[in-house]
């Protein structure tokens, strides 16, 4: 699975998702090229926010769970 965040994930599918899944088919194995996902980020531009919380409360000692 490939994720793509950020800014650049609000991109139009035919202007960064197709060429991106168009590249892995021509560059990939044929079996992982037809496995592979590419998918937007669900928490988009959170996503920098998110990670530093996260390793805010790590490093603070606190426990993180799934």
């Amino acid at each position: 699975m490939i994720v793509i965040g950020g800014g650049i994930s609000k991109a139009a599918d035919e202007l960064l998702y197709e060429p991106i899944r168009r590249e892995i088919r021509l560059r990939a194995l044929e079996v992982p090229a037809r496995a592979v996902q590419v998918v937007r980020a669900k928490l988009g531009n959170r996503a920098g926010l998110v990670g530093a919380a996260a390793l805010a409360m790590r490093a603070a000692g606190v426990e993180l769970s799934a």
